[in-house]
């Protein structure tokens, strides 16, 4: 249907209106065009509300497309079979032509693709083309219908355009569970400090009284062995001493 536009003289026509009639020609001349419009007028007036409550349809307009919308949908539906049609009754005006005068088998082919291809070429672009032009010199606002087309082909949403809103990006669920849960700043701090307690070790009992019974100027690691050795002897001999004042005294 992209030709058809070429059986229109669509220069004379102001800038707003052209670009309204090339939007027509592209959202009709799309594949999925049938399953989006249909030949109920109403059913195509309520796909185009939500651009009327956007304000850029009125009514006048918005009844306007739907019936051509609705013409263009039932032309084709309506295409083939007239063409097919055309061609039979074609067939016929032969046949009757015959009684009267011969008709070759090539002049009867010739007459009867002829009509079928001329019918199919007029409902499938001259008609169209017409209902676009009245089409588009009839609405009372061609920008706000033209945009209101644009949105309707491309399916924009309602809220695409607008710059003032914005919706946060939602965190996946399997993202959300992986991270750990957030520490608080306190927390971390007394976790440093018990940690920090936990490294330092308590002297034990044996060390206390070791540190109370040594002498302040006992000498390092080198001595030590030496004075081991004589704690041990100085024991033994109280022990034996011990051991012979009991023996004494029985």
């Amino acid at each position: 249907m992209s030709t058809s536009s070429r059986h229109i003289d669509t220069e004379t026509l102001d800038p707003a209106r052209r670009a309204l009639f090339n939007t027509f020609v592209g959202l009709t001349s799309e594949r999925h065009f049938t399953s989006l419009w249909q030949t109920d007028v109403d059913f195509n007036k309520r796909v185009l509300a939500p651009q009327a409550e956007l304000g850029l349809l009125n009514e006048h307009d918005a009844l306007m497309i739907a019936q051509t919308l609705s013409a263009t949908t039932r032309a084709s539906y309506t295409n083939l079979p007239n063409s097919i049609l055309s061609g039979l009754l074609a067939h016929l005006s032969c046949n009757m032509l015959s009684k009267w005068t011969p008709v070759s088998p090539l002049s009867r082919s010739l007459v009867v693709s002829l009509s079928t291809v001329s019918s199919y070429w007029v409902q499938e672009t001259v008609f169209p083309a017409l209902l676009r032009k009245n089409l588009v010199l009839r609405v009372e606002n061609p920008e706000g219908v033209n945009q209101a087309l644009h949105n309707i082909r491309y399916g924009e949403d309602i809220y695409a355009s607008s710059s003032f809103v914005t919706f946060p990006a939602r965190q996946s669920a399997a993202s959300s569970t992986d991270l750990p849960p957030p520490k608080s700043t306190n927390q971390n701090h007394w976790e440093e400090i018990r940690k920090t307690n936990s490294n330092k070790t308590s002297p034990s009992t044996w060390d206390q009284l070791r540190q109370r019974y040594e002498s302040p100027d006992t000498e390092p690691d080198s001595n030590a062995p030496v004075q081991k050795d004589d704690s041990r002897a100085r024991a033994q001999a109280e022990f034996d001493a011990e051991i012979d004042r009991e023996r004494n005294m029985k």
